[in-house]
């Protein structure tokens, strides 16, 4: 169980959940291989651009973190089954499908704007696009057209998320979503500790010294 000395006042601000992961070298691997990083928040300060109501874990494991994430809802932010979160990050499969894993609300997946719109000036460098224009239909099928002749990974992606989840992108327009910030987050909290090829951690390890960071930033 995971304790904190802050309570958290979350007043009406709507809960967001990010999640990332950074690649780290660990023993045993050739490879850097992949640590699960998340932040929740509730409420930002627009002057000092500071997220509010923070926590932030992380773990080398998936299913270790999904625990972490749910206990943490009930216990921390007090969510209720019939509330709704947002929950943001990339095109990755295993975020679209976290939803699934949080079983104490209601989850709404936002894909990260940033990794749209980056997506689409990659792919498609002659597109006007805007958050007006993601949520219309017949543009909407525009897009699918465009990016069914790239062989762009990302582009690929987000294909599949305009023809499966359309209306992830009305999110953008909604005035409670404050955004995606999650990869900014890895570099301020783990990349220092972290970013030296050179250095091997186990996984415990890892989470004992990700643990040290993470207390210092909420």
């Amino acid at each position: 169980e995971t304790y904190f000395d802050v309570d958290i006042d979350r007043k009406n601000n709507k809960i967001h959940v990010q999640i990332d992961e950074k690649y780290i070298g660990m023993v045993g691997s050739k490879n850097k291989k992949k640590y699960y990083t998340t932040t929740i928040f509730a409420g930002k300060d627009l002057i000092k651009n500071r997220l509010l109501n923070k926590t932030v874990i992380s773990s080398a494991n998936l299913y270790s973190l999904k625990a972490k994430l749910n206990e943490i809802l009930v216990e921390r932010y007090k969510v209720s089954l019939n509330e709704e979160i947002f929950l943001s990050g990339d095109f990755a499969t295993y975020i679209q499908n976290f939803e699934d894993s949080i079983k104490c609300c209601k989850v709404k997946y936002v894909p990260d704007k940033f990794h749209v719109y980056e997506t689409l000036r990659d792919v498609l460098p002659d597109c006007q696009c805007d958050d007006i224009c993601l949520i219309d239909t017949s543009y909407q099928k525009y897009l699918i057209k465009c990016l069914s002749k790239t062989d762009d990974k990302n582009g690929k992606k987000l294909k599949r998320i305009l023809e499966n989840n359309p209306n992830a992108f009305k999110t953008y327009l909604d005035p409670k979503y404050l955004g995606c910030s999650q990869e900014g987050q890895n570099s301020h909290i783990y990349a220092p500790r972290f970013g030296k090829y050179v250095n091997r951690f186990s996984p415990s390890t890892i989470e004992k010294l990700a643990l040290i960071r993470e207390a210092k930033v909420m």
